[in-house]
């Protein structure tokens, strides 16, 4: 049982959205095996009970799934001009939505600045680097709040994931410098797989959405 109003964020979400005329936007963030999709399902059904809720799963495994090349995106088969192609397809995904008054993502565009920080280091000092450097600068805006996953648990490998702990690791060590470069709203998640990890969530949804309605209402 969540100990959270939910009717009562649901409302403050709609009173959001309308006093803006654009939907709260939360970002789920975080190295791979961290628990981010099973969140990321957990928040989005719960929060659909209160308000009208526009789901972004995870676009690198629909990516796989379209190309139809098992490990499409494993870093041995990765390639920097997919970077721009998830990049532009990220926003895409954001953006296409009916009306809504919350938009959830399981991953924000900054996780895949991320892993090609990490696996292209020498593309982004590029000119096309710089270029999509620029596009996550721009777009991070549009997120009200990124919730960041913690690695609290083995690794579970799979043909898309690199059976690599320093490398999961050194991912999320990543994410955090780049969330505090440039300076996004984060609340970092202790306690992420059960009710009380849904119930963090959810408070801190509430609270900077009380943040912005604050300043805007």
């Amino acid at each position: 049982m969540l100990h959270l109003e939910l009717h009562t964020l649901g409302a403050a979400l709609m009173a959001l959205e309308k006093s803006r005329q654009k939907h709260f936007k939360v970002a789920i963030s975080g190295s791979h095996s961290t628990g981010k999709t099973t969140l990321f399902a957990k928040i989005s059904s719960t929060l659909a009970s209160a308000c009208i809720v526009h789901a972004v799963p995870e676009l690198a495994r629909e990516l796989i799934l379209k190309s139809g090349i098992p490990g499409f995106l494993h870093p041995d088969n990765h390639r920097p001009s997919r970077l721009a192609l998830m990049l532009a397809a990220q926003i895409q995904r954001e953006v296409a939505h009916s009306r809504s008054h919350c938009v959830v993502c399981d991953r924000g565009i900054l996780d895949n600045l991320a892993y090609a920080s990490l696996l292209f280091s020498d593309y982004l000092s590029t000119f096309e680097g710089h270029c999509c450097q620029d596009v996550v600068e721009s777009w991070l805006p549009t997120y009200d709040l990124i919730l960041t996953t913690a690695i609290r648990a083995p690794m579970q490998v799979d043909e898309n994931r690199v059976d690599d702990e320093y490398f999961r690791r050194n991912i999320e060590l990543r994410m955090t410098e780049l969330l505090n470069f440039y300076r996004v709203p984060t609340t970092a998640l202790e306690t992420f797989g059960d009710d009380e990890g849904l119930e963090n969530s959810l408070r801190a949804i509430r609270q900077r959405v009380e943040n912005i309605g604050a300043c805007v209402l």
